[in-house]
Order: C-alpha cells, then sequence, then structure tokens
C-alpha cells in the first residue's frame, strides 16, 4: 500500500488493499485516562470494566470530525500490548452528534496487527471471503497518530501501522444485501453460542 496523497471522495476510493491514509486522533489526558477499562481481572474484563466511550477529535484521511466516540477493543489485541498505547480501537462518528457520518460510514474499526508481524494477514483473508462470495468487511490501511492536550511527549504520536476493518452493522448489511438493512447480528462470545430461547432479556442483547 501507498499513502494516498488526495482526500477520499466517497467509500469506493477509501476502501482497498492500495490504500494507506494518516489517522490522526486527538483526545485530552482525562479521555485518554477514561479509555482504559475498570474491572480488569487475570482472566479479562468484569462486566462491569467493558470498554466505553469517550469523546476525542479525529482526523482520518484527510476528513476532520470533531466529537467523535472512540474506545479501546479487542481481547488479546488489548491485553497483548499491557505497555503500548498502540491499541485497537472503534471510532463511532456519530455516537454524540447525530447524523455525523465518514463518506456515509457510522462506523469503523482500527486493528492494531498486534498478532500479525506481517501487519497484512486480516485485510488479505477478508478480500479472500469477499472473492469466494462470502460477505466480509473492506479493509484498507492506516499509519495512527495520537495527540494528548496539555501531554508535551504525545504530540502526533506515532502509534504504528493499523488495518481499517468496516463495521458489521446495519450499513453493511444494506451494501451487501442489495438494500436490505434489515436482519439479525450476532456476535459469539466464546467458544459456545448457547441457545437462549426465543424470548431474550437486556443481559444479551
Amino acid at each position: 500500500a501507498v499513502v494516498a496523497q488526495s482526500k477520499p471522495t466517497d467509500q469506493a476510493s477509501f476502501w482497498g488493499l492500495d490504500r494507506s491514509w494518516d489517522v490522526k486522533i486527538t483526545v485530552t489526558g482525562e479521555v485518554l485516562k477514561a479509555l482504559y477499562p475498570k474491572g480488569q481481572t487475570r482472566m479479562g474484563l468484569s462486566q462491569r470494566g467493558r470498554f466505553k466511550y469517550s469523546k476525542g477529535s479525529v482526523e482520518i484521511a484527510g476528513h476532520k470530525l470533531a466529537e467523535v466516540g472512540l474506545r479501546f477493543k479487542g481481547n488479546s489485541s488489548y491485553w497483548s500490548t499491557p505497555s503500548s498505547l498502540k491499541k485497537s480501537f472503534k471510532l463511532d462518528f456519530n455516537r454524540f452528534i447525530d447524523d455525523q457520518n465518514f463518506l456515509g460510514l457510522k462506523k469503523v474499526n482500527l486493528q492494531n496487527n498486534v498478532t500479525d508481524p506481517y501487519q497484512i494477514r486480516e485485510a488479505v483473508s477478508y478480500r479472500v471471503y469477499r472473492e469466494a462470495g462470502v460477505p466480509a468487511g473492506r479493509t484498507c490501511f492506516a499509519r495512527v497518530y495520537l495527540t494528548v492536550e496539555g501531554n508535551e511527549k504525545l504530540q502526533n504520536a506515532y502509534l504504528g501501522s493499523y488495518t481499517i476493518v468496516e463495521q458489521v452493522d446495519r450499513e453493511f448489511l444494506g451494501n451487501k444485501f442489495g438494500g436490505e438493512k434489515r436482519g439479525l447480528i450476532l456476535k459469539p462470545e466464546g467458544r459456545v453460542m448457547p441457545y437462549l430461547g426465543r424470548a431474550w432479556n437486556e443481559e444479551y442483547e
């Protein structure tokens, strides 16, 4: 991938294995501290300690967006970087500003590729799925920078190379299934997905 010089004008010009964009995240010191979950245990996060959204500004591929929801994400990718700021992030563009989006996208994921020394496995795997006819997220690459206001050491600090991955949501369904955004989206947790019956309570929604 080469670092693109011009701003993308639509999703088609944003995604691609030959695209690498600069992503610049700016937060306050309080926000950076709030990104770290509470309730950590040796086995992971407690129910109370899940990743929480905080507010920051993001410049992605030359597009500036204010009051973006951002949080850490991942499991092994988070716990494998205990002393590093190179965490995986989820960016939610309309969490705090209704209808704010980036090229029509409501969310994207910044994957830190911490378990991949080649930094390309996830992007290539998604392409293989798509070419096989399996709906899979689109990807591109990014160089991610972090600025923490008031912190002299963290001014446009380079976090590393990331993969940007499309969010699986109703917009994804619409793109993959002829505009139809209705459907059941599941994310299995753990090794099994137990049958919870026909009436799920809020704990599992």
